[in-house]
């Protein structure tokens, strides 16, 4: 009972508002000793991490999902795209680490390339067209992360609402 009671209060605190300016959230990994700081703007569908780099994420009801940037920990642990899924209803999320190939990513390319000419988004000089086509970019590579078998490394986290902003 106590723990249904949880859950219930976790979802009711990370639901919120859907047009509240930002919903900030402390989150903890589940295996190693390290938190971070989380912001989600559910009005513009973005993802601000704890170094206030924003993401555009892919959201509904039930479920935040978002890809970054991969990076480097080590020569044995690199990888070229990070995938985020976060449960509205628990609080409880995962990331995963993924090493992607140019020819791996070709279709998933071709078809956020697509739709950009399609939405008439190409001028790359106009910059004010960039966040929409960010979007676009970013929901194609969430979509195939999603499917997407063979994550090179992944880790657990539970998250809180949190008053403080990051």
């Amino acid at each position: 009972m106590k723990k249904l009671l949880g859950i219930v209060v976790s979802g009711l605190l990370l639901s919120g508002n859907a047009y509240a300016e930002l919903t900030n959230l402390v989150c903890k990994f589940t295996n190693i000793d390290r938190s971070f700081g989380l912001s989600l703007d559910f009005k513009k569908s973005l993802w601000i991490d704890e170094h206030r780099n924003k993401h555009h994420m892919k959201h509904n009801e039930n479920l935040i999902q978002t890809s970054t940037p991969g990076g480097t920990v080590s020569s044995e642990l690199n990888w070229t795209h990070t995938y985020w899924r976060l449960s509205r209803l628990t609080g409880s999320g995962y990331v995963e680490a993924h090493k992607i190939s140019d020819d791996e990513l070709k279709p998933v390319k071709d078809l956020y390339l697509r739709e950009i000419l399609i939405k008439k988004l190409g001028n790359l000089e106009d910059e004010s067209l960039t966040p929409k086509r960010n979007k676009i970019i970013n929901e194609h590579l969430v979509e195939f992360l999603d499917k997407r078998n063979g994550a090179i490394n992944k880790m657990n986290f539970d998250c809180e609402k949190s008053k403080h902003k990051f």
